[in-house]
């Protein structure tokens, strides 16, 4: 633990001797590190898993790329192979990556694959979905290596920085199918071919030297859902990745996950498919690359901020007690969690603290970051609100605590509409205003930033 901290202090004080000496411009700097399980652990995404992980399809990666402007502003994007994160995780990086390279909260953020077959690292979910408990200590042990390696790339990106230019398109890929399906019941996960999608491959190209690509950060709105293996997988975003440096040597592929919480990769469940789709997105990723880009001037503007979301239906101890004898384990474990809740403070949390952040680059691209599993309507809506520039809309960001509807998704209902909860810790269904608080607050980020 001595020796990687030195480590770090040694990434940040080259960081800042790069930073002290830029002149003019972009300056960017990269890393990757495995984060694959070094031993058979449990996997997350699937609750019909009954068994630990038995190898891997292809390793998983926390990848980092560090930016600076002309000013000094400085970010930092980190993604990582994970199904999600919760915000003790970005806390905990928050005060590291302040005490080791001095970097404010708002300067970094935290995305990740949402891959439905990498290790379970979220403890409490291990909890929940009472695990074996050796199988929760291996989340444990994990969840330590996981926020360092996370720090570390963090230190390595900021170490290497270097003269860049920074370019932006877009490309497309078709294989998201809108995964909600309208039927005498109610909405039922099943492909709805005329359901809304976003199939857009936002493009950052960042080139060093003589017209070397460094990296390539791109995304797109879909699940990673392709596979239930019981083999660690990067599913279709890895492949991506994977697919997009063997077309572009030397680069960094980094996907940033767009707003796919109601979208799914269809036809799914064979591994070529997964393959197939990775194809797809390199494709689109190139395509881009040969149509016309637009230049990425600056400055840099970043910023983060809370809103409080409501949350209505919110269980009584008479219902808790009701879930808890039914017997299934879900509504039990999270009777557990609720009715612990309300015995240590004498209430249940009615809102939450939800996380936006906010990146501007120049006037031309705007990066907005969402937290939770954000659905496709945010994404279209945000792109037709602020039509002067690029709009690229990244959920799965920051603190992954359930799905984000939009007031369309929570009046018809169905799984993201508020069925998911049961499978979390969530005290009830967000509130009907749920969708303007976040839309007017990334507003209202917008708005100071340009004063």
């Amino acid at each position: 633990m001595i020796r990687l901290k030195m480590i770090f202090i040694c990434f940040c004080t080259v960081a800042v001797l790069a930073g002290s000496s830029i002149a003019a411009g972009w300056q960017a700097g990269t890393a990757s590190i495995s984060i694959t399980p070094r031993e058979s652990m449990w996997m997350a995404g699937y609750a019909s898993r009954d068994k630990p992980s038995e190898g891997k399809v292809h390793d998983l990666w926390a990848k980092a790329v560090a930016l600076s402007d002309s000013s000094g502003n400085r970010l930092v994007i980190i993604n990582a192979e994970v199904v999600g994160i919760r915000r003790d995780d970005r806390t905990w990086l928050e005060q590291k990556l302040k005490d080791l390279c001095g970097l404010d909260p708002e300067e970094f953020l935290i995305n990740v694959t949402h891959t439905h077959s990498g290790p379970e690292l979220r403890v409490d979910q291990a909890l929940l979905y009472g695990f074996p408990e050796e199988q929760v200590e291996k989340s444990r042990q994990y969840r330590v290596f996981f926020r360092n390696a996370l720090a570390e790339a963090a230190g390595k990106a900021l170490s290497n920085l270097e003269p860049v230019t920074l370019e932006y398109s877009s490309g497309r890929a078709g294989f998201a199918m809108n995964r909600r399906l309208k039927t005498d019941t109610g909405y039922i996960i099943a492909p709805n071919r005329k359901g809304v999608v976003d199939h857009e491959v936002p493009v950052l190209k960042i080139t060093a030297g003589q017209d070397k690509i460094k990296a390539l950060l791109f995304g797109y709105s879909c699940h990673g859902t392709v596979m239930n293996l019981y083999k660690f997988c990067g599913d279709w975003p890895g492949f991506a990745q994977y697919k997009i440096e063997e077309k572009f040597p030397g680069c960094t592929a980094m996907f940033i996950n767009g707003c796919s919480a109601d979208q799914n990769p269809t036809p799914r469940r064979r591994l070529e498919l997964a393959e197939q789709y990775g194809e797809s997105i390199a494709n689109a990723v190139e395509a881009a690359l040969q149509a016309q880009q637009d230049s990425i001037e600056g400055p840099l503007r970043v910023r983060m901020d809370e809103v409080r979301l409501r949350f209505t239906n919110i269980p009584g101890r008479k219902e808790l007690l009701e879930m808890k004898a039914n017997g299934d384990r879900y509504d039990v474990r999270r009777a557990d969690r609720l009715l612990e809740q309300l015995g240590e403070t004498g209430k249940i949390d009615d809102s939450y603290p939800y996380m936006i952040q906010v990146i501007q680059f120049g006037d031309s691209l705007m990066l907005a970051a969402l937290s939770g599993e954000v659905v496709v309507d945010y994404s279209l809506r945000l792109k037709n609100a602020f039509q002067d520039r690029n709009v690229w809309t990244a959920s799965y960001s920051n603190d992954i605590m359930g799905y984000i509807p939009s007031k369309r998704i929570l009046e018809e209902g169905g799984y993201e509409g508020g069925e998911a909860i049961r499978y979390s810790s969530l005290p009830g269904t967000w509130a009907k205003d749920t969708e303007e608080l976040i839309i007017d607050a990334i507003r209202e980020m917008v708005r100071v930033s340009g004063d």
